[in-house]
């Protein structure tokens, strides 16, 4: 429909851009209407592994600039103030900026880039756009036909630079087949081989950046102990990356390091430029020469400069946000808006695992024990708290010194300097709000305290013992018009106020002590964990309620669990309770495993045709029935698994009878493989 306009306007430009309209089995809300590309030598993914496939001009990480074409649904009306906020409230118009921040964020996830550039066409009215991490600048409307503003970009664009069109300068594409795509993948198999020599899980994303037809780049990273200041490491897929467009856009790559032949992980990511906290790099470089046991296995880091001797690469929207001049067009997304600055950086670390890819639970206390250490002598030695504690923060990795697993703590992109003062007017809430401690939920402007990471660390290890730690799922209890489904219910699928409410519930009337694990040993140790906390919020919120006028025994249990010592000795005596009669391999895949759209949908029509009858409940009742895999049975109390149909659920039921299968006899004893 728009392709006579595509090819007119790449008629009149250099013979190096290329235009492509993605197939019609790509329109579907998830593509640019019209893709934009310098030549294909010179591309972000002109090469991948397998060098017979076609290029996809759909793939966003070959892409330069991406033209969307919108015949309603306006995202804009006007850039004059008044007229923006109108625009900004209509439900329409918000689907169709959804849709330019969607191609923003898979840009910048599947390319090194610093900004990107996009075009809307909507009628006789068209609009440039500029994203980077601070937000988006978009430029007054203007009829296409008559002001030639986007033959301007794209000629401009053309003939530019990598680094003006927006590209990092500090990744370097490699293309084509290559010795270093050899020493990539020879590195990645030398690491697998070495786990598995010691019979070890290996890291599954290892085998992702193996097999991945994703390019190769050689990425930059400040050392200042290597030639130049520079460490070269070679990354494909990262096996993480952050969702929006804007933020801190993390991503995290298995890494080789060309300097030390080894595989490493390497972190990039955009930092607040905040004198308030330490830059990552900072703390990690303070914990090390702290002597901090347990904590990141850092290597070297920094900021990326644009040049030799220049300036970090920073964002600039929020510099023209922020202008005098701009305050008649600039969007008030708040009563006071503010605009931050971010900062390119990166940083290298040795590797360390995901907890779900240990054994068994022993190992699992095992590595929290070590966790819980790098807490506490972070906070004493070098005055830091990490304040971001969340299952995905924890890791482990096998030490060849002392054979034996050892658990490290990792992404101190929050820490806060305890001596450093705080705005007290700020929030001081940690980054992931599932973690975070009911006092913290209560009062976000409360200073953190060493008890507030302990508890956030409980709340961590809850998380990974329902979803990843066999236990008995099935047979969760109905009750109180919503599902005992801690996973998906008290911490998945709910807002931050549901949350506080959920887990203070579940804590407070016990139901967390109710459920079983394999292990009889590690339900022991959890459930005790559970009472202790419970007990501390029984008497936080009767002296908050004025119930309780006797503060000194919630004095004296506050100060004991500031502590941390209390948790190590705690985990030491169930470790060594009974140090061969733990499981050999009750850590399973996902219990809770996320939906995919076609699950939830089938998950609605179920209950829709249910013969049960849920028209009594309230919508949020209703809600929380179909967002987890599981149907009420009016028959009986327990929950029964939909196995004819999900398949998560039916991976949970596989996995729980084999684990029935494979359960020790009450008098049998096997040896671990690494026992503490």
């Amino acid at each position: 429909m728009y392709k006579p306009w595509a090819e007119a306007t790449l008629s009149v430009l250099p013979d190096d851009v290329t235009l492509a309209i993605p197939s019609e089995g790509k329109c579907d809300g998830l593509h640019p209407s019209i893709v934009f590309q310098l030549d294909a030598s010179k591309g972000p993914a002109s090469q991948s592994q397998n060098e017979d496939a076609p290029l996809d001009p759909s793939h966003f990480g070959m892409l330069d600039i991406a033209c969307d074409v919108k015949f309603s649904h306006l995202p804009f009306l006007s850039c004059r103030r008044k007229e923006l906020v109108e625009s900004l409230e209509m439900k329409e118009g918000g689907i169709a900026r959804g849709r330019l921040a969607y191609f923003a964020a898979k840009q910048l996830q599947q390319q090194h880039r610093v900004c990107v550039w996009q075009v809307i066409l909507s009628k006789t009215q068209a609009h440039l756009i500029r994203w980077d991490r601070s937000g988006a600048v978009v430029s007054e409307g203007f009829n296409p036909t008559r002001e030639p503003w986007i033959l301007h970009l794209l000629l401009v664009y053309s003939q530019a630079s990598r680094q003006q069109q927006g590209f990092d300068r500090s990744a370097h594409l490699l293309s084509g087949p290559s010795d270093l795509r050899k020493t990539f993948v020879r590195g990645i198999r030398e690491c697998k081989s070495w786990y598995h020599d010691r019979e070890l899980n290996a890291f599954s994303s290892i085998d992702l950046s193996e097999t991945s037809n994703w390019p190769l780049y050689k990425l930059e990273v400040p050392d200042d102990k290597a030639p130049g200041s520079i460490r070269a490491c070679l990354v494909s897929q990262p096996f993480y990356m952050a969702h929006s467009p804007l933020g801190r856009g993390t991503r995290v790559y298995v890494a080789y390091d060309l300097l030390s032949r080894k595989i490493r992980i390497l972190k990039d990511a955009w930092r607040p430029q905040d004198t308030s906290y330490l830059p990552e790099y900072v703390a990690c470089a303070r914990l090390v020469k702290e002597g901090v046991e347990h904590a990141a296995k850092f290597i070297c880091g920094g900021d990326i400069a644009n040049g030799p001797g220049d300036h970090p690469q920073t964002t600039i929207t929020q510099e023209l946000a922020t202008g005098i001049e701009s305050a008649s067009w600039r969007l008030p997304c708040a009563p006071m808006p503010v605009w931050k600055t971010f900062v390119h950086y990166r940083i290298l670390e040795e590797m360390a695992l995901p907890l779900e890819s240990l054994e068994n639970s022993c190992q699992l206390l095992i590595v929290i024990r070590d966790i819980v250490k790098a807490i506490v002598q972070a906070h004493s030695k070098a005055r830091l708290l990490h304040r971001d504690i969340t299952w995905f923060n924890l890791r482990w990795f096998y030490n060849p010194k002392t054979k034996r697993i050892e658990g490290v703590l990792i992404d101190w992109d929050h820490v806060e300097d305890i001596d450093q003062a705080v705005d007290v007017e700020a929030p001081n809430i940690s980054a992931t709000w599932h973690f975070m401690p009911l006092r913290l939920i209560d009062d976000p402007r409360k200073n953190p305290e060493l008890i507030d990471t302990l508890e956030s660390l409980f709340w961590s290890l809850l998380y990974g013992a329902l979803h990843f730690v066999s236990h008995d799922q099935l047979l969760m209890l109905f009750g109180e018009g919503d599902l005992f489904g801690l996973a998906p219910t008290t911490f998945d699928d709910i807002s931050l106020k549901k949350e506080a409410t959920y887990k203070r519930r579940d804590l407070l009337n016990g139901r967390l002590e109710r459920v079983q694990w394999m292990s009889d040993h590690f339900t022991e140790f959890m459930h005790n964990l559970c009472g202790i906390w419970r007990r501390y919020y029984l008497q936080h919120d009767a002296v908050a309620a004025k119930v309780l006028k006797d503060e000194s025994e919630l004095t004296q249990l506050h100060s004991k669990l500031s502590d941390g010592q209390w948790l190590i000795d705690q985990i030491t005596r169930a470790i060594e309770l009974d140090c061969e009669g733990w499981p050999l391999d009750d850590i399973v895949s996902d219990q809770f495993p996320k939906l995919t759209p076609r699950e939830v949908d089938t998950l609605k029509n179920a209950v829709r045709t249910s013969h049960n009858n849920v028209s009594h409940m309230s919508i949020d009742q209703r809600t929380e029935l179909v967002a987890m895999p599981t149907r009420y049975d009016t028959q009986r109390t327990d929950l029964q698994m939909v196995l004819d149909t999900l398949t998560c659920a039916k991976r949970s039921h596989s996995t729980m009878q084999g684990s029935d299968d494979e359960e020790l006899e009450p008098n049998s004893k096997r040896t671990r493989k690494h026992d503490p």
